[in-house]
């Protein structure tokens, strides 16, 4: 598990598994985790590792990219929501 010590910085995508907002290291953005206690996902190798918008297949139908939520309201107040994407899109996989 990560050291305390590490500056830990939170990053606009979330986590697949348990749609908390992932942190990546400041100094080494290859490093991602979730700190959702429940969860504890982490990785060495970027967040799309751990967040939808690496969470399915190149040749998928359909792809995910998180994006800042552009209408917050009361009824969705998240700061970070999932859309769908079309294959081949600009952050789609494949297209990194």
């Amino acid at each position: 598990m990560s050291e305390d010590t590490e500056l830990w910085t939170p990053i606009y995508h979330l986590c697949r598994w348990c749609q908390n907002q992932l942190e990546e290291v400041a100094s080494d953005p290859g490093r991602a985790r979730c700190p959702n206690a429940n969860c504890q996902a982490e990785t060495n190798e970027g967040h799309r590792d751990l967040c939808f918008c690496g969470g399915l297949d190149d040749d998928a139908p359909i792809h995910f990219r998180c994006v800042k939520n552009p209408r917050r309201t009361k009824a969705c107040p998240d700061e970070i929501i999932v859309v769908e994407v079309p294959p081949g899109a600009s952050g789609s996989p494949g297209r990194r």
